[in-house]
């Protein structure tokens, strides 16, 4: 095997490190049996990202620069993932690996009244969403860098921004009854918004937040269906506005 058993020992070591805190500890854990998991390797070997052999997601994670960031070769396989990242999900997920060290230091930028747990969340999925609309054109000198701090700056800015200038207003489920119902022309030109933002490959948990927003009015009770934190509700809910209102406008 062409891969250095101590880079992987040690890959494990620092991993393991990262996975103290909650979301951090899940990550990995979901890491951990896609990163094993047979049909993962074979459909990552099929990529041809790597002429190097590797046994497992470990493998190629190690390849594409997780311990050593200063190698050429691993920047060009890291690139080579990103441009995969754009239609298949797992190269994207192998990406989101490879920077959970800068995600995690990147916590240090939440604001005051951010847990580190829930920075890291908004961070993971602001790193999805970079990973996945990443511009090839664009040539930095640091792929990594570029991707965490395009998760930092919707995370801890642009958000931030656009919440400070505009407060979030719910609509409380008692008073709908005072809401004219929309008619059924409306109600038809939302149902084409959405079908297309699934064509066009609107992520669906994102759907399902905004959904159950708006049905609920609460993001509190949303965040504790799914599991995540208030805040991260309200960061899928505006990036999924923001991309139904693209769609509406173009059609």
């Amino acid at each position: 095997m062409n891969r250095p058993s101590s880079d992987h020992d040690h890959l494990r070591t620092r991993r393991g490190a990262d996975s103290r805190r909650g979301f951090a500890r899940s990550l990995t854990a979901e890491w951990e049996r896609t990163a094993r998991r047979r049909a993962s390797i074979q459909r990552a070997r099929s990529w041809g990202v790597v002429s190097t052999h590797f046994d497992d997601l470990d493998g190629l994670l190690a390849l594409a620069g997780y311990e050593r960031r200063d190698d050429t070769a691993a920047e060009e396989v890291l690139r080579r993932l990103v441009d995969r990242a754009h239609h298949d999900e797992l190269a994207a997920r192998v990406v989101v690996q490879r920077i959970v060290p800068g995600l995690i230091g990147a916590t240090r930028h939440r604001p005051s009244d951010m847990s580190a747990d829930d920075a890291l969340q908004e961070l993971v999925a602001a790193a999805w969403i970079a990973i996945r609309s990443y511009d090839p054109s664009r040539s930095p000198s640091c792929i990594s860098a570029a991707l965490i701090n395009d998760a930092v700056y919707r995370v801890f800015k642009s958000d931030r921004r656009r919440r400070e200038k505009r407060p979030e207003v719910l609509v409380d489920p008692q008073d709908w009854r005072s809401l004219t119902a929309p008619d059924d022309q409306v109600l038809d030109r939302v149902r084409e918004v959405l079908i297309e933002a699934r064509l066009r490959g609107i992520d669906p948990v994102n759907l399902e937040a905004l959904r159950r927003v708006l049905l609920t009015g609460s993001t509190e009770r949303v965040a504790e269906a799914m599991g995540i934190s208030p805040r991260a509700v309200r960061y899928r809910c505006s990036r999924v506005a923001g991309e139904l209102a693209a769609i509406a406008q173009a059609a």
